[in-house]
């Protein structure tokens, strides 16, 4: 009887310690799972607040931008006012990236290129108001090349959010459309090209022009080009 007992016993106890290894298995596997979907959310939030970070940072630079443009001396007036318009509609169109998309890294990317584009208008409109303008119009004078592919970045950035907001709310966002974004007209570029030729043409008839040589050349140079 009393072997019996003590079988019985050992029994209950490997089952006891079974059971307890077994529960102690399933504690761990789920703390683990737990942990790796806090590490998750954490991941999420900092990227959301990494987005974040950066829309904030081309806002301001898109504010220094609309500065720039209220200046009266710029050259490239048109163009740039032109690709800034195009840059104000995708940023309004990223507004909306920032507070209804879920897609924390494909959104990241997307935000990234965002800010190479922002910082790129940005350098462009810089060096058109810049006040040694005669040297800055060697290489502004006949930039209709660097205003298109801009636009053209300008227009995939755009295109790019419209679909991942459609993906994400097809209702909400069922209204937007993928806009046209037009290149800087013939009148507006010849415009461009005529502000410059009243500049240098007034530059060359001050006797105390620093630079009357190059405004000479470039006048010349502009000529030609027309």
């Amino acid at each position: 009887m009393t072997n019996l007992l003590e079988l019985f016993t050992k029994c209950l106890f490997m089952v006891w310690r079974f059971l307890k290894d077994f529960q102690k298995g399933l504690f761990f596997k789920n703390l683990n799972h737990y942990d790796s979907h806090i590490e998750v959310i954490g991941t999420s939030t900092k990227r959301q607040e990494i987005n974040r970070d950066i829309w904030r940072q081309c806002e301001i630079y898109v504010g220094e931008m609309k500065n720039m443009l209220k200046k009266k001396d710029i050259l490239n007036r048109n163009q740039c006012t032109s690709i800034c318009k195009k840059l104000f509609i995708v940023m309004d169109i990223f507004r909306h990236l920032v507070t209804h998309s879920n897609k924390d890294l494909e959104c990241g990317l997307i935000f990234c290129e965002l800010f190479l584009l922002v910082k790129k208008i940005g350098l462009l409109v810089k060096n058109c108001e810049e006040s040694n303008w005669c040297q800055v119009a060697i290489f502004q004078m006949n930039n209709k090349e660097t205003f298109r592919e801009l636009l053209m970045d300008l227009k995939c950035c755009y295109d790019v959010v419209i679909e991942i907001l459609l993906n994400q709310n097809p209702k909400e966002f069922e209204g937007f459309s993928f806009a046209i974004f037009d290149v800087a007209t013939f009148d507006e570029v010849e415009g461009d090209e005529k502000s410059l030729c009243d500049k240098l043409n007034h530059a060359i008839g001050d006797d105390n022009f620093e630079h009357f040589g190059l405004a000479n050349y470039l006048l010349q140079r502009l000529k030609d080009l027309c």
